[in-house]
């Protein structure tokens, strides 16, 4: 047999979607995305009904294609992002927080010289990673064909890492002149309810030029995030 392609793995139907199903939201995503009109701020979103449907449609779309494949990145992420943060209780230590049950008996049956017999907070069970997605929303994207798959993959991409309780989900736009926008804080947890917002602002209809330096905005604005959460304790 033959390997496929980029492009075709593009198009593999997701678990629970047919391929002509996952063709036609493809299809409806990408016909939205041209007749979309500019990016909306947040006051807009508020008072613009058609905004804020607008995100809601096409996160309700990039759910439908990646709800299947979430759970199977999560699982891979697994492997990849370690836990860093100790919770739970471990070991055989004099002092601690908590004694284990399991060592008293040998400890009292040992006239009470094993007394290694408390536990401690040593082993790592959670995640605290600070995780910052950048989305190119310059008007190249959408004139590649590139927009309806960068939408898709930010989606898979969000709720993976949430479902894998990965720690703080960031989420940026660059490629306009303003320079890197932040649509999801760091500090502010990731849920479902987010998706709609982040994708009422990523329309890839704004332009730049190599004098705008939006690579370098766009890093100096990932270490000023990842700074400021560091510094919070996040």
């Amino acid at each position: 047999g033959t390997v496929p392609g980029e492009d075709a793995l593009l198009v593999l139907p997701q678990p629970g979607l047919s391929e002509e199903e996952a063709a036609k939201l493809r299809a409806d995503l990408d016909e939205q995305l041209r007749n979309s009109g500019p990016e909306a701020t947040a006051a807009q979103l508020a008072a613009d009904p058609q905004s804020a449907r607008y995100g809601a449609e096409v996160w309700s779309r990039c759910e439908a294609l990646t709800s299947g494949l979430a759970g199977e990145l999560a699982e891979q992420l697994r492997l990849i992002l370690e836990p860093t943060l100790a919770s739970r209780l471990a070991g055989e230590y004099r002092t601690g927080k908590r004694i284990s049950m399991r060592k008293v008996i040998a400890y009292i049956a040992s006239h009470f010289r094993k007394d290694k017999i408390w536990l401690r907070r040593s082993r790592p069970d959670k995640r605290r990673y600070q995780v910052v997605l950048a989305v190119d929303d310059s008007r190249s994207m959408a004139e590649c064909g590139c927009g309806g798959v960068a939408l898709e993959a930010l989606a898979l991409l969000c709720k993976a890492l949430s479902r894998l309780e990965v720690g703080q989900i960031g989420v940026v736009k660059f490629g306009g002149p303003e320079g890197a926008v932040p649509l999801h804080p760091l500090e502010q947890p990731f849920s479902d309810a987010a998706g709609p917002g982040i994708m009422a602002n990523l329309r890839f209809k704004q332009d730049n030029t190599i004098a705008d330096q939006p690579m370098l905005k766009l890093v100096e604005a990932l270490d000023h995030m990842l700074d400021v959460a560091r510094h919070s304790g996040g």
